[in-house]
């Protein structure tokens, strides 16, 4: 589990094996990627989530901004 399973839960963008037994795993990724309107779905929300979570100009921002404050 953990952060990482959130937010791939949280954001709807990809398919989490956590606690899952192989079968299960496979039987729900074949769905996913066989689903177009899904797996088009989980694209772009990943790129949404990258962009407004992860992008290096907002962590730098983030990290800055957390240094002022402490200083």
């Amino acid at each position: 589990g953990g952060w990482q399973k959130d937010i791939l839960e949280k954001n709807k963008c990809g398919v989490v094996a956590w606690q899952k037994t192989i079968t299960e795993t496979v039987n729900e990724l074949e769905a996913f990627l066989s689903s177009e309107q899904d797996y088009n779905l989980a694209c772009i929300n990943a790129k949404k989530l990258a962009l407004n979570d992860f992008s290096r100009d907002k962590l730098a921002s983030d990290l800055e901004h957390i240094l002022k404050l402490n200083s």
